[in-house]
């Protein structure tokens, strides 16, 4: 899998979601004593969304219940999504998680209405 987050490279900037572009939205509820195992084998594939055509990515752990995780991507295109979701190496991915999430996964679809960010002050 290859790309980077952004995280680890360039931050996605507001113009980067415009009107028009789909954020889906998954919450996996991991099974008790098992979420690190689920963070180590699915932080790859929340990355490989990337490859599918995702314009940005996020993979977050709650803090509060850290059973509960949070993948965020945004496409242009639904059926970018649905080739990342339905492809036979994410059916895989799932399969070598399973019983490490609660089920059924379901994920919703959103459409951006405002976004913005604060300006980064300089480093003194």
């Amino acid at each position: 899998m290859t790309g980077t987050g952004p995280l680890e490279g360039e931050a996605a900037t507001s113009s980067d979601i415009v009107a028009g572009d789909q954020m889906v939205e998954i919450v996996w509820q991991c099974t008790p004593f098992r979420a690190d195992r689920f963070q180590e084998i699915w932080q790859p594939w929340a990355e490989a969304s990337l490859e599918y055509g995702a314009k940005w990515y996020a993979f977050f752990r709650a803090q509060d219940d850290q059973w509960i995780f949070k993948q965020i991507m945004v496409f242009t295109e639904k059926i970018d999504f649905e080739r990342y979701w339905y492809s036979e190496e994410l059916a895989g991915a799932r399969a070598s998680a399973a019983g490490l999430f609660d089920v059924p996964v379901l994920p919703a679809f959103f459409y951006p209405l405002s976004q913005g960010r604060r300006a980064r002050t300089p480093a003194r």
